[in-house]
């Protein structure tokens, strides 16, 4: 329902930007100029695209953009929620830890290992969208106490702290 209830003309102006970055073209055709552009403007590129496609994903995936391996006959939901629960147990999070999930998606996994391990999730993503729809889901699951987003790009910190390598 949220795709249907999205502005138009926002949903227009988002593809208009995503679109504008590809023009149909090759990669043999992009200059280094064109690449530098685009990459320039990732964090405009990437919250179009995650505008654009966060409805799609969670209509077909769910709410945890994830992988994972299925056992024989495993529903998807049940081997999605094994899968975080595997992962909360290999890392060793135990109730009241803090954890910070970088590009926590709406938060699917972070609220799921919050059930299963009563730790404190940060979840930390450049895409106000996906904060505002994981903040939501928090307080409808009860889990607002347990699990905060904030807006910030990794990438950012990334390319900092690789400055001195």
């Amino acid at each position: 329902m949220s795709m249907l209830k999205k502005d138009p003309q926002a949903q227009k102006a988002a593809l208009d930007e995503y679109f504008k970055h590809w023009d149909n073209k090759s990669a043999a055709q992009e200059t280094p100029e064109t690449r530098e552009a685009r990459r320039a403007e990732y964090a405009t590129l990437t919250r179009h695209y995650y505008n654009l496609a966060t409805d799609l994903y969670e209509y077909g995936w769910g709410a945890s953009f994830h992988f994972c391996r299925f056992a024989y006959g495993e529903p998807f939901r049940q081997a999605i929620a094994r899968h975080e629960h595997y992962l909360a147990h290999v890392m060793g999070l135990r109730d009241n830890m803090k954890v910070l999930d970088v590009g926590c998606g709406v938060g699917g996994p972070a609220r799921e290992i919050v059930k299963f391990s009563g730790v404190n999730v940060v979840g930390l993503n450049n895409n106000d969208y996906q904060i505002e729809r994981a903040t939501k889901y928090a307080e409808k699951e009860g889990l607002s106490h347990k699990l905060s987003f904030t807006k910030g790009d990794f990438m950012v910190w990334l390319s900092r702290s690789h400055q001195d390598v």
